[in-house]
């Protein structure tokens, strides 16, 4: 049944939370490629899930493609710092950016639980070795986990974690992956498309 209510918030545009994620347990939270549309669903599920950590590997406002059209700045300014202030009360220890090809360190606002690497790092959370980075590609070897974005990746290996297929939360306390589903239309914002739904 649990299935049936994932899918079915999913295609109503919003984002199914399991029972098992609104816990205080130590939670790891992943994702990537955010476009604006979907930072309601998005501060809705952090607010609930209440992550100790917050990675974002890139692209935080995800439908302003400053890399072709860098004076689109405000814009993406001023979207991705509401989003990152709006977070910040519901995240409980540390918000961790790395800059993806649409990003501008220099437009974003100071936060006091935020770190922004501009390449890809090798971070210990918890005991825990995650590799991050925007791209697939140059993520460090020698990890638990491997967190990344820009666009969809081919690896098999359950610790490679692909923040645009899905959300990634590591429950700490046994290192288990809980893949949460975008909302409906995601992608097509990503890809500055009308939205497509039911």
């Amino acid at each position: 049944m649990e299935e049936v209510w994932k899918i079915l918030r999913h295609l109503t545009g919003g984002i199914y939370v399991p029972d098992e994620l609104k816990d205080m347990s130590i939670k790891i939270m992943h994702i990537s490629d955010t476009p604006s549309m979907i930072y309601r669903d998005l501060i809705r599920l952090i607010k609930t899930v209440k992550p100790h950590v917050l990675i974002h590997t890139g692209d935080i406002a995800d439908e302003v493609k400053l890399e072709m059209l860098p004076y689109h700045v405000q814009k993406y300014k001023a979207r991705a710092n509401h989003f990152l202030k709006s977070i910040s009360p519901y995240v409980q220890d540390r918000i961790i950016v790395t800059l993806g090809n649409h990003d501008c360190r220099e437009a974003l606002h100071p936060l006091a639980k935020l770190e922004i690497y501009e390449q890809s790092t090798l971070l210990d959370i918890y005991g825990i070795k995650i590799s991050i980075s925007h791209y697939y590609e140059k993520l460090h070897d020698e990890s638990a986990f491997f967190m990344y974005g820009h666009c969809r990746g081919n690896n098999d290996d359950p610790r490679y974690l692909d923040g645009i297929d899905s959300i990634n939360i590591i429950k700490v306390d046994n290192l288990e992956v809980i893949k949460l589903l975008y909302p409906a239309g995601t992608d097509d914002y990503r890809f500055r498309k009308s939205k497509i739904g039911i």
